[in-house]
């Protein structure tokens, strides 16, 4: 769930491009891995028509709310995340409070995950077990994947986020606090934290095993975001990178293939080295009258795909770009596409 503002009119951009417009296609979808993208739409909050769209990228196919086409009924209200594990797709629908699990191959549902105030990210920690956070429950929820049930929770105060796995210890970002939380996977408790500064919210791991954190500050306060780069081994802060102003909450890092470069939007999409020892100051992409609202990247050829919510009610838009920010396609989506989920 993301908290916006739905305006009073409506923004209309068109793109032209050289390749054909997606065909839509409302049968049963054929997913190979390798060959598509899965793109969460969120839907509206409360109103229960979130889904999830597959886009074929080798023959231009899209297929729309798979989960309703497959499975006979509406996937719930807000689809927040989803991620695939050992031939399972763990969709986390968070105003339903849920996790529906399906065959990641013909998207027929396995199981459903109850019990969870409000999901927000799934993460395995072992071939058994994974950590699900939350926004609500001031606490990581304990799965186990053999029962698809929830066993028990990790006290973590606050509104927790993204999470990633490293030698047995789980790094939570918490947008409530100032801090990067770590458990250990193997015991299920908080051991330490890195105070970083206000609202983390992100983390990913680089190409030379260092974290790159991004904070996103809070406008209430006038703390401004900011972009750590931290040492795992021993928690020290190597870099920090303070922007001008606040981000919102949907910010995200997104690392390219080789983990060496890495995007993030705040309005416009930035690019920016893992070597580098400033903030970029060009923009790659610019929005200019779209509504740019989640951020991709195609681990296979590194295709980056920026979602436009447009006006939070009407379908959203998905842009494709290379790498260097050149225009490739654009198709449409469902209802606040928010999320992208490569296979």
């Amino acid at each position: 769930m993301r908290f916006t503002i739905i305006p009073l009119f409506l923004l209309f951009f068109f793109f032209t491009a050289c390749e054909k417009k997606p065909q839509d296609n409302n049968q049963p979808p054929l997913i190979e891995k390798g060959k598509g993208v899965f793109i969460l739409n969120e839907g509206n909050f409360q109103w229960g028509n979130a889904s999830v769209s597959y886009y074929r990228t080798d023959n231009n196919t899209l297929y729309d709310d798979i989960f309703n086409t497959i499975n006979n009924r509406h996937l719930g209200d807000v689809c927040q995340s989803m991620y695939i594990y050992n031939d399972k797709a763990y969709i986390i629908v968070n105003n339903s409070q849920k996790i529906e699990v399906v065959d990641v191959n013909t998207f027929q549902s396995i199981s459903t995950i109850n019990g969870l105030a409000s999901p927000r990210y799934f993460l395995p920690v072992s071939q058994t077990k994974a950590y699900v956070s939350d926004m609500s429950s001031n606490a990581v929820s304990i799965i186990d994947l053999n029962t698809n049930t929830k066993t028990g929770e990790i006290p973590c105060s606050g509104s927790n986020e993204e999470m990633l796995l490293l030698n047995n210890k789980v790094y939570i970002t918490n947008t409530s606090t100032s801090y990067l939380y770590i458990a250990d996977a193997l015991t299920d408790h908080i051991t330490d934290s890195i105070h970083l500064s206000y609202g983390t919210v992100s983390v990913k791991l680089d190409n030379t095993a260092k974290l790159w954190v991004l904070c996103m500050g809070n406008q209430a306060d006038h703390t401004n975001a900011a972009l750590y780069k931290v040492n795992p081994a021993n928690n020290s802060i190597e870099l920090s990178l303070p922007f001008t102003t606040p981000l919102n909450v949907w910010n995200k890092i997104k690392m390219n293939q080789n983990c060496d470069t890495m995007y993030f939007s705040n309005g416009n999409v930035f690019r920016m080295k893992t070597t580098d020892n400033q903030l970029p100051h060009d923009t790659l992409i610019k929005s200019g009258n779209r509504n740019f609202y989640g951020l991709g990247v195609d681990p296979g050829n590194g295709y980056l795909y920026i979602s436009d919510a447009i006006d939070y009610v009407q379908e959203g838009k998905i842009y494709v770009y290379s790498p260097n920010g050149d225009f490739i396609k654009t198709f449409n989506a469902g209802i606040i596409p928010g999320e992208f989920c490569f296979y």
